[in-house]
């Protein structure tokens, strides 16, 4: 069994060698508030109204306003969302840490949801209320992430590898080793860390994307609101485009929803679609089940504008429609809004490839995902265009263009023949390495 220690002990030694030089020891307020952590509401706050008398830093204050918040958050945000509301907004007036301040400022919002109590309600007067009182922390979060000068996508990771430090120590080699080392560990843990912050940015974009077209499409009042609001609370024009672009998505994306409720219906010879076109092709049109490819980019869309004006769409299927088999298909998948708008000029054109994957939903009541069992199948994508108004896309003035038609089959799969067993005759070998068969047990 040496083989197995050896094992073993490597693991250990790789993970030594990651580990930090110095381990930090729990203090008592980090072992207190754990414990907060795993009580209810009605004894957690008494612990820590007497941790906020023993402890007086505003940085301790912030920690243990941030763990009472999180109990209530987690417990009682039906029933006490004021505890919630009261607790948050006492912790972000003291110092936290970035992702502790984004938990806080959403459970802000969440807390004034609770209490207007109107999810879902289509109560226009009632909506508007919590909607605008709810969006003032998600932008104050977004503020708070402004300062760490995030970029637009995720960064991509640097790579580092712990490499053994062979040098004497004290030599001018060996320092210059462990400098390389501790300089990369640091760039890994900022990508790391900008990471984090482009997630949490990612989320309050799409809670306030939610609020402005949820439970109906947004209105130029709305958008206006929203934009007096983000001028009011963010001060930055980079992080207020980013944002209405966000919405801009979303609300693209709802429209499909929408608009595409009913049965599918073709498209009048009339119908105005300002010059610009969709031609959709695939690579073959006969597939057996168990090779369709659901989850890879196989068909092919080459959107051309052959007008005379300029017009905006988004290169991606996450704001198309597609028509499968007479039914409406709209896409939902979160995550997917990083796509930026794109400028069709007169002349231009650009390629886009589309799946069939699970993420595409039936606009009509009742959702489902498309299934793909053996039969015929008809396709055409549709591609909403905006008017391009100083690269920017009007959202009320929408125009759909369908592509054309495709056909495709799907057959059954050939059965594959099934490899014949062999049972075992009672004789067994074992394989032993010639180069170091001590390290095996071949007992």
């Amino acid at each position: 069994m040496r083989r197995w220690m050896i094992v073993g002990l490597s693991a250990v030694l790789v993970a030594a060698a990651f580990a930090d030089d110095e381990t930090v020891e729990p203090t008592e307020l980090d072992k207190a508030l754990d414990r907060v952590s795993r009580q209810a509401s009605d004894t957690a706050e008494p612990v820590c109204q007497t941790l906020l008398k023993e402890y007086t830093s505003p940085e301790e204050h912030g920690r243990i306003c941030h763990a009472l918040t999180r109990v209530y958050a987690h417990t009682e945000f039906c029933r006490a969302p004021k505890k919630v509301l009261e607790w948050a907004q006492r912790g972000l007036e003291c110092p936290l840490d970035p992702k502790a301040r984004q938990e806080m400022y959403m459970w802000w919002a969440n807390g004034v949801m609770y209490t207007h109590k109107v999810w879902g309600a289509r109560d226009d007067a009632r909506q508007e209320a919590m909607r605008r009182e709810a969006v003032v922390p998600l932008l104050r979060a977004l503020k708070a992430l402004a300062e760490h000068d995030l970029p637009d996508g995720r960064p991509e990771r640097p790579i580092w590898v712990k490499e053994r430090n062979y040098y004497e120590k004290g030599t001018p080699e060996h320092e210059a080793s462990e400098a390389k080392y501790k300089a990369q560990l640091e760039a890994h843990w900022r990508v790391r860390f900008l990471e984090d912050m482009v997630s949490w940015r990612d989320r309050q974009e799409r809670e306030i994307a939610g609020m402005y077209t949820f439970p109906k499409l947004p209105g130029p009042a709305m958008l206006e609101e929203l934009l007096t609001l983000a001028k009011e609370e963010l001060q930055d024009e980079q992080a207020i485009e980013h944002l209405l672009s966000a919405v801009r998505f979303r609300a693209v994306n709802a429209q499909n929803a929408e608009i595409h409720r009913g049965a599918a219906t073709q498209p009048a010879d009339d119908a105005p679609d300002h010059g610009v076109r969709l031609l959709l092709t695939t690579p073959k049109t006969r597939w057996e089940e168990d090779e369709f490819p659901m989850w890879t980019s196989s068909f092919e869309v080459r959107i051309s504008n052959e007008g005379k004006d300029s017009h905006i769409a988004w290169p991606t299927q996450a704001t198309w429609a597609i028509v499968l088999n007479d039914a409406y298909f709209s896409y939902f998948a979160i995550g997917s809004h990083d796509a930026k708008p794109l400028a069709l000029e007169p002349g231009a054109h650009h390629d886009v490839s589309i799946s069939l994957d699970a993420y595409w939903s039936r606009s009509a009541p009742g959702g489902g995902k498309p299934i793909f069992a053996p039969g015929l199948y008809t396709l055409r994508v549709i591609c909403p265009t905006y008017t391009n108004v100083d690269g920017k896309p009007d959202l009320f003035s929408r125009v759909e263009v369908y592509s054309n038609v495709i056909e495709f089959e799907i057959v059954p799969a050939k059965k594959k023949p099934q490899a014949t067993s062999h049972k075992p005759q009672g004789i067994r070998c074992s394989v032993v390495t010639s180069h170091d068969p001590d390290c095996y047990d071949v007992s």
